[in-house]
Parts: C-alpha cells; sequence; structure tokens
C-alpha cells in the first residue's frame, strides 16, 4: 500500500491549497455594494431602487426564493497608477457574470441564455482599457447570472495592478481548473485499470464495482472546469448531484464486497439510495432541489459513516490487512464530504461557524488520491 506518511503529506497539502493568498498590496476589495434583482443585458435604468449590501453574498441564505439574474453596483475611489495595467478579479461566483466599468462593458464569462456560461469553479479576470478607470469616483456594475437549479454566490470583486491579480488568477486556475483536469485523467485511467483486472477475473467483483465507481467519478468531475455544459442546465444539475450517491454506493459496496464483508441488506440500500436520489431529484421542483440533493448527500455520508465503522472493526478487532489502509483512504472521503455537504447546505448555524477550507469545496482535491490508494491495495492483493 501506499505508505502512510506519504498520503498524509499529500493530504495535509490538499488542505492547504484552496487557502488562496489575500489580496496583495495595491489591490482593492470591493466588500460594500448594492443589489438589484433585475433583468437585462444592459444596466438598470437611473431610477432603479437599489439595496446595500456587504459581499459575499450567498443566495441560499439571502434570498433562497430567488433565481434568474441580479446586478451589483459598487462605488469606489482610485488612484490611479502611472503607466501600470488595470485589472479586475472576480474571485468565486455562480453561475455567470458580465462587468461594467464607468458605463463600458469590459468582459464577460459567456452566454447568459442556454448553453449558459458556467464559472461557478472558474474565476475571472478582466483587462481595464487605458484611460477607463478614473482617479477618484468610479462605479462597477456586475450583471450576475443565477439559474435554477445552481446555487447563486458572488464574492467581493477586487481591483488593481494587472500583474497582481494576474498571479492570483493564475493560481486559482491551476487549482480549481488544470489541477482538476489533470486528476479526471487519473482517475479515470484507474477506473479502466480496475475494470480490466474485473475483465480477466469475472468472480472478483469488487474490482468492477470500483473500477465503475472511478469512471463514474471522472466523468462528473468536468462539471469542475467544462466552460458550458453538454445538457440544458436543469438536466445537468440533477446528473452531476445525483452521481455523488450513485459513486458513493458503488464505492462502499465494493469495499465491502473487497473485505468479504456479507451485509446484504446495507448494499440493498446502497442500491435503493443509487437509484431514489436521481429519481427524487429528477421529480423535485426547482424551488426544492437544493434542499433535496442536500438531504440525499447527508444520506450518503450516513452510509459511508456505516461502512468505516464496518471498517474499523475490521481492522481493530479481526486485524484484516486490507482494512487498515481502505480505513484511511474512507475516513479521508468522509471528513472532506462533511465540509463540502456544509458548504452546500448552508445550514444558519454554519454563518457564524470559522470553518477550515473556506468556501472552497475540498474533496475534488481528496477523491482522485483516495481512489489511487484503494486501487493500490486492490491490485496489490490482484497481483
Amino acid at each position: 500500500m501506499l505508505p502512510l506518511q506519504l498520503l498524509l503529506r499529500l493530504l495535509l497539502l490538499i488542505c492547504l491549497l484552496p487557502a488562496l493568498p489575500a489580496a496583495a498590496s495595491g489591490v482593492v476589495p470591493l466588500e460594500q455594494a448594492e443589489i438589484l434583482l433585475y433583468s437585462g443585458a444592459q444596466p438598470p435604468p437611473a431610477n432603479a431602487r437599489w439595496n446595500p449590501i456587504h459581499l459575499p453574498d450567498h443566495w441560499t441564505n439571502s434570498r433562497p426564493d430567488a433565481s434568474g439574474e441580479a446586478w451589483y453596483r459598487f462605488r469606489f475611489a482610485y488612484s490611479v497608477p502611472a503607466d501600470q495595467l488595470q485589472a479586475i478579479y472576480l474571485p468565486r461566483l455562480s453561475m455567470n457574470a458580465a462587468v461594467w466599468l464607468n458605463g463600458v462593458q469590459i468582459g464577460h464569462g459567456g452566454n447568459f441564455s442556454e448553453p449558459y456560461g458556467r464559472n461557478w469553479n472558474r474565476p475571472l479576470l478582466f483587462l481595464v482599457p487605458h484611460g477607463l478607470l478614473r482617479d477618484g469616483s468610479n462605479q462597477l456594475l456586475i450583471r450576475l447570472l443565477a439559474p435554477p437549479y445552481t446555487q447563486a454566490v458572488l464574492l467581493p470583486a477586487q481591483i488593481g495592478p494587472e500583474a497582481l491579480l494576474r498571479a492570483e488568477y493564475d493560481q486559482a486556475y491551476f487549482l480549481r481548473i488544470t489541477l482538476n483536469q489533470s486528476a479526471g485523467l487519473l482517475t479515470a485511467a484507474i477506473g479502466l485499470l480496475m475494470l480490466s483486472l474485473w475483465w480477466r477475473r469475472r468472480k472478483d467483483t469488487a474490482y468492477g464495482l470500483f473500477g465503475m465507481a472511478a469512471l463514474v467519478w471522472a466523468a462528473q468531475s468536468t462539471n469542475l472546469f467544462l466552460a458550458q455544459a453538454p445538457l440544458p442546465t436543469a438536466a445537468w444539475e440533477i446528473l452531476v448531484n445525483a452521481s455523488f450517491s450513485i459513486i458513493a454506493s458503488l464505492l462502499m459496496a465494493s469495499l465491502l464486497l473487497f473485505t468479504g464483508t456479507r451485509w446484504p441488506r446495507f448494499t440493498r440500500l446502497l442500491y435503493v439510495l443509487a437509484s431514489a436520489a436521481p429519481l427524487s431529484m429528477l421529480l423535485s421542483p426547482p424551488q426544492w432541489f437544493i434542499q433535496v440533493t442536500a438531504f440525499w448527500h447527508l444520506i450518503t455520508l450516513v452510509a459511508t459513516a456505516a461502512t468505516l465503522l464496518q471498517l474499523t472493526r475490521l481492522a481493530l478487532l479481526a486485524h484484516h490487512p486490507d482494512a487498515r489502509s481502505l480505513l484511511l483512504s474512507l475516513s479521508i472521503v468522509l471528513l472532506f464530504s462533511l465540509h463540502d455537504w456544509l458548504i452546500h447546505s448552508k445550514p444558519a448555524w454554519l454563518a457564524g461557524l470559522v470553518h477550515w477550507g473556506g468556501d472552497s469545496f475540498l474533496l475534488q482535491f481528496a477523491a482522485p488520491l483516495v481512489f489511487l490508494g484503494v486501487a493500490w491495495t486492490m491490485t496489490a492483493r490482484y497481483v
């Protein structure tokens, strides 16, 4: 198996990856804004009634029943450095945005009609044309797209020298996009390898289930970096959220079989979970979708915890050699999944909770290493 010290060091690095540095000196964060629920490709009329707001703005907490579009207005004073290219950086938003500075549109993140531009995990950086940013008073408008079935959010915008903001943007893009593209390919390769082992020895069903779990994860992880979905947004969000229950059910059933655990009732429940979760999400009204997905993700966490207890019993009482290594991998899955569930469901008490990892989802970083660790253990026994 993989050395425990190496795996732990890699996971410590994973925990630190989403903790991007604070705004560099010379960069101005824009946290105070005004908001207006308004749909239109052009800025709202002059007589519109704006409401003050402090960013970050998570619609799940601030306006859970709203969807569609909203405009944010920032009024700020700025001193333009001489001979220095300026930029506006949006570190996190959902789902798409267009940016206007002093009455001029300087960029957008893609379509505002189907197929929507998907930037929920993608940072955006816009260059400011020379002379557009003024010494003194300025106005920034952000048009935010928040389709049904998605969780709208806008974190504080940043304005400053392009060189400084480019460094932050490049780091965020590498961690959220490039790294996930590479991890998806790695996980897909693991899935194909494990399916090939199962094909050669069909009685080892655990290998087949694990291979399918890895391939489903690799397929749904494209949601982390696709600029446009291949399906309408509603269908795509249902498919992505339902896949977590399917992945967990396949993975848990695989680990139980691999360790020789005969738990037929629980295994049947896993297969019920894999079918009931997608069906209920498909039938759920748009206004209930986030709550329904949060419920099924919680049930998935409970099933994972039950499997973890079984592996703990095998490792401590039966001294099962493989259960010990699998115990570490599943513990990481459960811990990071719990963190991501809190971010996804956003319970009211979370607003005052200081939680590790911030607003970044962590399972996307840990899952490829977990699949690699489990595959290493399974391949060692196969050989």
